[in-house]
């Protein structure tokens, strides 16, 4: 009997819990409950070893994956008694694997994602340790499901970059953020989802969300360059700077104006952190992307109303009304 372990909204299950005979079985049920049907094979003595972290809600689950290698096959029998139609988009963090169709066979990196159509029969095989993150969203989940279309498997490549690439890889931080914090608020995973779905489809749903949320995690990753600025963003997320102004526009912000407090952010929770206490305030401001210290100076009055220097003795300066809309 399967046995899951609950955390919150948050199902866990981990073969190494159960004997080496009813680990794949355990696990095909599992998979069944919290992501599709499928039929699972391995090569290793010891029987399918690996660990599964899910979360269902607002028509998607999320799953986070680690363990050792094995086969997965979708047949036209799974897809026949399965009834519902779904997407599903795959990441493989970790590990390599192949993903065979009837239009051939593609290979996948560490990485690299996949986005297929639950319609479509393939095999998917996963060699040696591995981490993949796995979402599946109902269609009807869509403003216009028959807009979305039947294919074999899409690959993405992280190699390949550009916008794509950097929606596939802030999505699934999102999702990730999901699982492992459960109180934190979903609005951002679903938008972030659909608005993936979307724009990879052509059915547009979300799109303008998606934009906003791979732009801001771009900046979110790369404060401390000095060199982040409104093209660079409009580059990594794929929209002109003036289309990228309408998408911060509709937040009453603008992407300079994001960044700045971002930085703000991000010196600030520097000063407080205990593990910076050596920092000066000079090496805060590098860390954070300030091309000088006195730039970070002045914003930094400027927003938080008092010295970067006396934040470290104050903890809970507040943000200018002015700047932080």
């Amino acid at each position: 009997m399967l046995s899951p372990q609950t955390q919150g909204n948050v199902v866990e299950f981990d073969t190494a819990t159960v004997e080496s005979r009813l680990r794949i079985p355990l696990w095909e049920e599992f998979t069944r409950r919290w992501l599709t049907t499928v039929r699972c094979r391995t090569l290793t003595p010891d029987g399918l070893q690996t660990r599964v972290r899910s979360r269902e809600f607002a028509g998607i689950s999320v799953s986070e994956m680690w363990g050792q290698g094995h086969f997965v096959e979708r047949s036209r029998e799974h897809i026949a008694s399965a009834g519902a139609d779904e997407l599903y988009l795959i990441v493989l963090l970790q590990g390599e694997g192949h993903v065979l169709h009837a239009q051939g066979v593609d290979r996948l990196s560490a990485g690299d994602a996949q986005i297929y159509d639950a319609r479509v029969p393939s095999v998917f095989s996963l060699l040696g340790d591995f981490h993949q993150v796995a979402l599946r969203v109902s269609k009807d989940s869509f403003a216009d499901p028959d807009g979305l279309p039947s294919r074999v498997p899409l690959v993405i490549r992280a190699a390949e970059g550009g916008p794509l690439v950097e929606q596939v890889r802030a999505t699934t931080r999102i999702a990730q953020a999901a699982l492992r914090s459960p109180a934190e608020p979903l609005d951002s995973t679903v938008r972030a989802v659909h608005g993936l779905f979307g724009q990879v489809l052509g059915n547009g749903s979300g799109g303008m969300e998606a934009y906003w949320l791979t732009a801001r995690d771009h900046i979110r990753r790369n404060l401390h360059d000095p060199e982040l600025d409104v093209a660079q963003v409009s580059r990594a997320v794929g929209l002109s700077t003036r289309h990228l102004a309408r998408v911060f526009a509709e937040r009453e912000s603008t992407v300079a104006q994001h960044i700045l407090l971002a930085r703000l952010e991000r010196a600030r929770s520097l000063l407080l952190d205990p593990a910076h206490a050596s920092c000066s305030i000079a090496d805060v401001s590098r860390l954070s992307g300030f091309r000088s210290a006195s730039q970070f100076s002045r914003s930094f009055r400027r927003v938080y109303g008092t010295s970067a220097r006396d934040a470290r003795r104050d903890p809970a300066p507040e943000v200018s009304a002015a700047l932080a809309r």
